[in-house]
């Protein structure tokens, strides 16, 4: 079954880093502990690795219909790839 969006894993992915920093801030809340050095240490990577996995140049791929076929878009070609045509 194709999941509703073509980058569904990467949403899902991004998803659980904040989920990680939203459940430390959650525990400071709740249980007042503060989080330690390693913890906040932690979150940032989490949160790099978000950015990462969300802002990555990547090219555009083919999009899944809602009929379920597979799409192409069309993507208007770059001066280099018309000037070595």
């Amino acid at each position: 079954m194709a999941q509703p969006i073509s980058n569904f894993g990467r949403v899902f992915a991004v998803y659980g880093g904040v989920f990680i920093v939203m459940s430390y801030g959650w525990g400071w809340l709740l249980s007042s502990e503060r989080p330690d050095k390693g913890d906040f240490i932690g979150a940032g990577i989490a949160i790099g690795g978000v950015a990462i996995a969300w802002f990555w140049p990547r090219q555009r791929q083919a999009q899944i219909s809602p009929s379920g076929n597979s799409a192409a878009q069309s993507v208007a070609p770059t001066s280099q790839q018309t000037a070595a045509a």
